[in-house]
C-alpha cells in the first residue's frame, strides 16, 4: 500500500512540476508581447514627440510670415501711391480681360486669372 501512496505521490508531484511548466511557458510569452508592445509604444511615442516638434517649428514659422504679410499690408495700405497704383493695375486688367483674340492679353490673362 505504501507503495502504491508513493507513486501516487510522484504522479501528483510530476503532474504538478508540467502546470509549472505551462505557466512559465505562458508567462514567458506573456513576457515577450508585453515587452514588444513597449517597443511599439516607445517607437510610437518617439514619434509623436517627433511630429510634435515639426508641427511647433511649422507654427512659428508660420506665425513669423503671417507677422510679415500684415507688416506688408499695412504698409501697402499707408502709402496712397500703392494703393492709387494698385487700383490702377486691376482696373487696366479688367478692361484688358474683354480683349478677346488678342494673343498678349490672353496670355496675361491667363497668368493673373
Amino acid at each position: 500500500m505504501e507503495w502504491v501512496d508513493y507513486n501516487y505521490e510522484a504522479y501528483l508531484s510530476l503532474k504538478q512540476i508540467d502546470e509549472i511548466e505551462d505557466t512559465k511557458g505562458a508567462f514567458q510569452e506573456s513576457d515577450k508581447k508585453y515587452k514588444r508592445l513597449l517597443d511599439n509604444s516607445k517607437y510610437i511615442e518617439d514619434e509623436h514627440n517627433r511630429i510634435l516638434a515639426i508641427l511647433e517649428e511649422s507654427l512659428k514659422k508660420i506665425n513669423s510670415y503671417e507677422k510679415l504679410i500684415l507688416e506688408a499690408q499695412q504698409e501697402k495700405n499707408s502709402n496712397r501711391s500703392l494703393s492709387k497704383f494698385d487700383s490702377d493695375i486691376n482696373k487696366l486688367f479688367e478692361k484688358v480681360r474683354y480683349f478677346e483674340g488678342n494673343q498678349i492679353a490672353e496670355e496675361i490673362d491667363q497668368q493673373y486669372y
